[in-house]
């Protein structure tokens, strides 16, 4: 009976989380699509999914025919098409909660969130530049038209040239700097870049550092961007810890000190390079009104020079064996470090290799790691901000080498 009830339960949840939301909006107006009114649309999505194809049919031509009557009926101060739209809307995350719950509690969140945050959408709208939506749409189409159209297979030396892998790295790149420039926008140039460094951290830090280093061009962004490349490298140790924590609980206690303490380092410098900007979303000033948030070309030569790391890589693990294991870690390093220490973890914990050895090939893949970022901030951000993101990571570097020496 629970199982039979339960996804009618999470349709009429979320109507009313949504239905909630539309009361909130219009307090003391008695508008035709309310708290009951969605409440109600979603069950019947709901029960009108357990019938035939015709019966759904019906349900939701009587939604749509009841959106239109309230649309029409409404007077001119209170007409407006969302509450109607949300109406249908729901009727329709009620139909899918039938088969994905989870995917309904999800995008119901979403359109009530939508819904709350109108007076913000429009004043982000209000002072979107042409240029900046142009540079969106590009984006767009690099990612859900060049990219599925490219060959999935590899080619060069030991298949290390893969067209959809470098291009989902362009893409990766333009869309930190996209989020960067939009959280810089939103938050102010501190905060936003921050926020941005952090969050492609956990996706690529190499690519955010040089996605960073690009924006560190401009003068006035210099420090902003410099802090979130360090926060970039603090989620490389978070993940780090992650990955390795949920194959060998051994090798976790002895990675944890040094990352804590590479983090907490890098956090701090992050922290005074940005302490006290503070932001909101306002038109962008007149000197940074020709900066770009969409750039092709940085992008391409980015992702030429990980490509070659990745060609370098195949051809020495090549040269070496997969049997030396530090020697193999330490060359993929310069890719991917995480997935040197989720090889390494698994490896403990089926007891094919020393914790010894492990934390030793962690240490060189996270040093190759570190010295190829280090070489992707000269390229991207030029030899000052290379300079400086360089000497910041100093002492962040030692205390993750003496925290993994303790471990």
């Amino acid at each position: 009976m629970v199982e039979l009830l339960r996804p009618h339960l999470v349709a009429l949840a979320v109507g009313l989380v949504i239905g909630f939301e539309r009361e909130r909006r219009h307090p003391g107006r008695a508008s035709a699509v309310g708290l009951r009114t969605t409440a109600l649309a979603a069950l019947a999505g709901s029960l009108a999914a357990r019938f035939d194809p015709l019966v759904q049919a019906v349900v939701l031509g009587g939604l749509v025919a009841f959106a239109v009557v309230s649309f029409l009926t409404a007077s001119d101060d209170e007409r407006g098409l969302t509450s109607e739209v949300t109406l249908v809307v729901v009727g329709l995350l009620g139909a899918l909660a039938l088969s994905h719950e989870s995917v309904t509690v999800a995008l119901g969140v979403i359109v009530a969130v939508v819904l709350s945050e109108k007076e913000r959408l429009h004043r982000f709208a209000d002072v979107v530049t042409q240029v900046e939506l142009e540079d969106a749409l590009k984006l767009f189409v690099a990612a859900f038209v060049v990219l599925p159209l490219l060959p999935d297979r590899r080619f060069g030396p030991d298949g290390a040239i893969d067209p959809q892998r470098i291009w989902r790295l362009v893409v990766l790149i333009t869309a930190i700097g996209l989020v960067g420039y939009v959280a810089t926008r939103v938050l102010g140039p501190g905060r936003g870049l921050l926020v941005a460094g952090a969050a492609g951290g956990f996706v690529s830090a190499a690519a955010t550092t040089a996605s960073m280093g690009r924006v560190g061009r401009d003068p006035e962004l210099a420090a902003s961007s410099l802090a979130a490349a360090l926060m970039a490298s603090v989620a490389t140790l978070v993940q780090l810890v992650i990955v390795v924590g949920l194959a060998s609980e051994e090798l976790v206690r002895r990675v944890l000190p040094g990352a804590v303490a590479g983090a907490l380092v890098l956090a701090g410098e992050a922290w005074l390079l940005v302490r006290g900007e503070h932001g909101d979303v306002a038109e962008p000033p007149a000197e940074h009104r020709g900066r770009r948030a969409f750039q092709l070309w940085p992008a391409l030569v980015l992702a030429g020079v990980l490509t070659g790391v990745l060609v370098a890589e195949a051809w020495l693990r090549s040269r070496v064996g997969t049997g030396a294991v530090v020697a193999a870690a330490a060359v993929a390093g310069a890719a991917d470090v995480h997935a040197v220490a989720a090889a390494t973890a698994t490896l403990v914990a089926t007891d094919e290799l020393g914790a010894r050895t492990a934390m030793t090939a962690l240490v060189a893949a996270l040093a190759v790691n570190t010295g190829s970022k280090v070489v992707l901030a000269f390229v991207s951000g030029g030899a000052r901000w290379g300079r400086r993101f360089a000497l910041r990571l100093v002492v962040p570097v030692a205390a993750v080498a003496a925290g993994l020496l303790v471990g």
